[in-house]
């Protein structure tokens, strides 16, 4: 069997598979580049978002690993569907409070009279 196995035989393995800290990881190595491509093809950028979904992707994942039971497979499928969730999640949450843009300070006029030595 090698390291990146995770191919079980019987289904009371499977059930355990993903709760240790070792197998989660395994996890993580094998699904965290097709799960953070996934993650951009839905929700494009900026980047920091991305990241922002993909780690919480897998940190909602690990707080709900003991509820999970199945194969590398149905893992991955798993993992998908918390980051459409998440991606969804997201893009109504900017529907409902859309970014307003503040114009940089420069872009005003400065006055005399708002110099620090005049206060």
């Amino acid at each position: 069997m090698g390291k990146h196995d995770l191919k079980l035989t019987s289904l009371s393995q499977s059930i355990e598979t993903y709760r240790s800290a070792e197998t989660f990881t395994t996890l993580y190595e094998r699904t965290h580049l097709i799960v953070f491509r996934y993650i951009y093809a839905l929700h494009g950028e900026p980047q920091e978002d991305v990241e922002d979904l993909w780690l919480e992707t897998y940190a909602k994942a690990w707080r709900s690993r003991h509820r999970f039971s199945g194969g590398e497979d149905a893992a991955l499928g798993w993992l998908l569907r918390i980051a459409r969730n998440l991606v969804i999640d997201r893009q109504r949450q900017r529907q409902r409070h859309p970014l307003v843009e503040v114009p940089d300070a420069e872009a005003f006029p400065s006055r005399s009279d708002d110099a620090p030595e005049n206060i």
